[in-house]
């Protein structure tokens, strides 16, 4: 038997099983998985309805029942921070899943735009700080988006197919090697290393980013729909809205042009950039597991239009809020880092001195935030400027001084 008839031999073996397999976790449950340290560690799937779930991790069982609707929950007792690896097994059946390599520590989601896309290979102290990560200590969950690094020109056939929610994100977590670290945000490996070298806990990063992203992506609709003022950012083709940012609604037009939209409602075809997407797609599954907090870098893309600007503080709240509320943790904590300085002549930055006092207003109006300036470490030729390593380790002294209670300087002085 050739090496392709003893494939196709397994296939049609294994595949009838595979097939009949109703036991499934949700897909943010993967192996090497750093789960929130005290809190109850929960985890769901779906099966088929009335069929027990049973779950096992070291000495501990936990029986479930699956409902109606197919879905399931089960609930472990909280554990305490540790870098050691342990695995949970799930039966129903004969069906079974094994998550191993899991952590606990805690979580934090890195939300905004290239700046906080920008890998870690491409920082300016890459080659002299690759080797000095914690690797025991670190998960990644930084998955891949239709479109990502593809800008000016038109989507190709193979990624408007991937622009719905399903296909959105590459998910799964993952350890902190030199592989996985080299692609990962450089501003979240930054603060993540000084988090736990300054706290001995173990740390989840989520990198939920889209390069040129305004904020409106990462805002709930629902959100938005209800508000007084900002409702007027669901009005019709989102496209064609002229209460969202002129640069991403022509981005993105540039990138559907040609054949109609393979994905589309009322507020027009989906892309990365459309009010809600992200949240969509992505933050509102993350907000069903608790988290220790966020670091925000963003601000570009709502910076360019007065309006944009001055509107800015309001969206910002209402975003925070909003994640608070789904959540249910009322002090979730946000760091986020003010826009730095560049030359206005090389790049349309007209509006940034007004947008940066904006940025300040919000720690004024919202209570568990903090703001890193950077002004010091621009680049005045390049909207990308290429030390991460001082904002990353800025965020993390807001996070040491404000969540962890460290005694220190959470910043420098601030107007008021």
């Amino acid at each position: 038997m050739n090496i392709l008839s003893f494939k196709l031999f397994i296939a049609a073996v294994l595949l009838p099983g595979l097939l009949l397999a109703q036991l499934k976790t949700d897909p943010l449950f993967t192996s090497h998985m750093l789960l929130q340290c005290d809190h109850p560690l929960r985890f769901w799937g779906k099966n088929k309805p009335g069929q027990e779930v049973r779950a096992v991790s070291e000495t501990i069982h936990v029986n479930g029942q699956t409902g109606a609707d197919s879905t399931w929950m089960i609930e472990f007792p909280p554990r305490k921070p540790s870098a050691d690896p342990f695995s949970v097994q799930f039966y129903s059946g004969q069906d079974s899943i094994r998550l191993s390599g899991l952590i606990t520590g805690d979580v934090w989601i890195c939300i905004g735009q290239s700046n906080m896309e920008w890998p870690f290979s491409q920082d300016q102290y890459y080659i002299k700080e690759k080797d000095s990560l914690p690797v025991a200590y670190l998960r990644l969950w930084n998955p891949g988006y239709a479109g990502k690094n593809i800008y000016g020109v038109r989507y190709p056939d193979s990624v408007r197919r991937q622009l719905n929610q399903s296909l959105f994100y590459n998910q799964g977590w993952q350890v902190c090697d030199s592989v996985h670290a080299a692609s990962m945000s450089a501003v979240a490996l930054y603060f993540g290393r000084r988090i736990v070298r300054e706290t001995k806990v173990p740390v989840g990063l989520v990198q939920l980013v889209i390069g040129g992203a305004p904020l409106e992506t990462f805002i709930n609709p629902a959100a938005l729909k209800s508000h007084p003022v900002f409702y007027k950012k669901m009005a019709g083709n989102w496209l064609y809205n002229d209460n969202l940012p002129v640069w991403v609604r022509q981005r993105a037009g540039v990138q559907l042009a040609g054949d109609p939209p393979l994905d589309t409602d009322e507020y027009g075809p989906v892309h990365p950039y459309k009010p809600g997407y992200v949240w969509q797609t992505a933050l509102k599954h993350f907000f069903r597991l608790p988290v220790k907090g966020i670091i925000f870098y963003q601000g570009e893309s709502n910076a360019q239009e007065l309006q944009r600007v001055t509107e800015y503080p309001d969206l910002f709240t209402i975003m925070m809020e909003n994640f608070r509320k789904e959540s249910g943790q009322k002090a979730l904590p946000v760091y986020y880092v003010q826009l730095s300085s560049i030359d206005s002549s090389r790049y349309k930055s007209q509006f940034w001195p007004l947008f940066r006092d904006r940025q300040r207003i919000i720690m004024e109006r919202l209570p568990f935030s903090g703001m890193v300036v950077s002004s010091d470490a621009g680049d005045s030729t390049d909207v990308h400027p290429r030390d991460k390593k001082i904002v990353g380790e800025r965020l993390a002294s807001w996070a040491l001084a404000r969540t962890y209670r460290k005694k220190i300087l959470a910043s420098g002085p601030l107007p008021y």
